[in-house]
Protein backbone atom coordinates (compact mmCIF):
# COMPACT_ATOMS: atom_id res chain seq x y z
CA UNK A 1 0.00 0.00 0.00
CA UNK A 2 1.34 3.40 -0.95
CA UNK A 3 0.83 5.02 2.44
CA UNK A 4 3.33 2.85 4.31
CA UNK A 5 7.00 3.68 4.76
CA UNK A 6 9.62 2.08 6.95
CA UNK A 7 11.42 4.75 8.97
CA UNK A 8 14.43 4.39 11.20
CA UNK A 9 13.69 4.76 14.91
CA UNK A 10 14.79 8.41 15.19
CA UNK A 11 12.81 9.48 12.12
CA UNK A 12 9.74 7.71 13.41
CA UNK A 13 9.97 9.48 16.78
CA UNK A 14 10.34 12.87 15.10
CA UNK A 15 6.96 12.43 13.40
CA UNK A 16 5.08 11.99 16.69
CA UNK A 17 5.00 15.64 17.73
CA UNK A 18 4.68 17.22 14.29
CA UNK A 19 1.97 17.31 11.66
CA UNK A 20 2.78 15.43 8.47
CA UNK A 21 3.01 18.56 6.30
CA UNK A 22 5.18 20.41 8.83
CA UNK A 23 7.40 17.35 9.22
CA UNK A 24 7.91 17.01 5.45
CA UNK A 25 8.92 20.67 5.17
CA UNK A 26 11.82 20.00 7.58
CA UNK A 27 13.27 17.12 5.56
CA UNK A 28 16.55 17.51 3.68
CA UNK A 29 16.72 17.99 -0.09
CA UNK A 30 16.07 14.76 -1.95
CA UNK A 31 14.01 13.19 0.85
CA UNK A 32 10.77 13.43 -1.15
CA UNK A 33 12.34 11.78 -4.19
CA UNK A 34 14.12 9.11 -2.17
CA UNK A 35 10.96 8.14 -0.29
CA UNK A 36 8.63 8.65 -3.27
CA UNK A 37 6.61 11.39 -1.58
CA UNK A 38 4.47 13.46 -3.96
CA UNK A 39 5.97 16.96 -4.29
CA UNK A 40 2.59 18.72 -4.32
CA UNK A 41 2.23 20.19 -0.78
CA UNK A 42 -1.57 20.26 -1.12
CA UNK A 43 -1.45 16.43 -0.95
CA UNK A 44 0.23 16.57 2.46
CA UNK A 45 -2.97 17.69 4.20
CA UNK A 46 -4.96 15.11 6.21
CA UNK A 47 -8.09 15.54 4.11
CA UNK A 48 -6.08 14.64 0.98
CA UNK A 49 -4.94 11.21 2.22
CA UNK A 50 -6.59 9.21 -0.56
CA UNK A 51 -5.15 11.50 -3.25
CA UNK A 52 -1.74 11.34 -1.54
CA UNK A 53 -1.81 7.54 -1.54
CA UNK A 54 -2.82 7.43 -5.23
CA UNK A 55 -0.04 9.86 -6.20
CA UNK A 56 2.52 7.94 -4.14
CA UNK A 57 1.49 4.63 -5.64
CA UNK A 58 2.05 6.13 -9.10
CA UNK A 59 5.54 7.28 -8.03
CA UNK A 60 6.25 3.75 -6.80
CA UNK A 61 5.07 2.28 -10.12
CA UNK A 62 7.32 4.74 -12.00
CA UNK A 63 10.29 3.71 -9.85
CA UNK A 64 9.57 0.04 -10.52
CA UNK A 65 9.41 0.73 -14.26
CA UNK A 66 12.90 2.23 -14.03
CA UNK A 67 14.29 -1.00 -12.55
CA UNK A 68 12.17 -3.71 -14.14
CA UNK A 69 10.89 -4.55 -17.58
CA UNK A 70 7.14 -4.47 -17.06
CA UNK A 71 3.93 -4.29 -19.00
CA UNK A 72 0.99 -2.45 -17.54
CA UNK A 73 -2.37 -4.17 -17.77
CA UNK A 74 -5.05 -2.02 -16.22
CA UNK A 75 -3.88 -1.09 -12.74
CA UNK A 76 -1.56 -4.11 -12.44
CA UNK A 77 2.11 -4.37 -13.35
CA UNK A 78 3.01 -7.61 -15.12
CA UNK A 79 6.65 -8.64 -15.29
CA UNK A 80 7.70 -9.30 -18.89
Amino acid sequence: MGDLQALVYGENLSTNDTGFRDWLITREAGFLHQHMIPEDPSLWEPDMLLEFVEAREELIRERLRDFLIVEERGAALVYA
